[in-house]
């Protein structure tokens, strides 16, 4: 099998998983499918692009995060390492 055919048979599987990213980050980023489709190339995004495309609310510190999630839940967020 050459290497065309291992991405065929690569693609069948992660096809269904890419379309529920795309499909459950436009639903709930509120965003376009297709915009969120076009973004969702395996690109990593800096900051300010994220934020400039949706899909992040902000640029901070780990602090600041936990202090934003603290608000929308209404109880006190804690942070986890792994």
């Amino acid at each position: 099998m050459n290497f065309y055919g291992v991405f065929i048979g690569i693609d069948r599987y992660a096809s269904p998983s890419i379309n529920m990213f795309v499909d459950e980050v436009a639903a709930n980023r509120k965003l376009d499918t297709d915009k969120v489709a076009a973004l969702a190339d395996g690109r990593t995004y800096v900051g300010t692009d994220a934020v400039s495309n949706g899909l992040i609310d902000g640029i901070g510190s780990i602090p600041e995060a936990s202090d934003y999630l603290t608000q929308q839940i209404g109880e006190q967020a804690s942070v986890c390492w792994y």
